[in-house]
């Protein structure tokens, strides 16, 4: 399956979780700020978009960034999934 095409706010979060597996919300936000405010909603739409773009039903829990664990404060940590 191929990869979101992805606007800019996107792109940012989708190249920070791939550069740094098993992060946090938090972590990214850190990363990513100020251009990127709310890093969980850019990952619902990416998510979206990887649906839409493959032809898989939005039904399904099928997603692109999963959460893979959570670390010591419960945090949930991010991951691009290998399809």
């Amino acid at each position: 399956m191929k990869a979101p095409k992805l606007a800019n706010q996107q792109k940012q979060v989708y190249d920070f979780i791939k550069a740094h597996p098993h992060t946090t919300i938090r972590e990214i936000r850190n990363g990513t700020f100020p251009s990127v405010q709310k890093p969980c909603m850019r990952i619902s739409e990416i998510n979206w978009l990887w649906r839409e773009q493959n032809g898989i039903d939005h039904s399904t829990d099928l997603q692109h960034i999963v959460t893979v664990g959570r670390n010591g404060y419960r945090e949930a940590l991010k991951a691009i999934a290998k399809c």
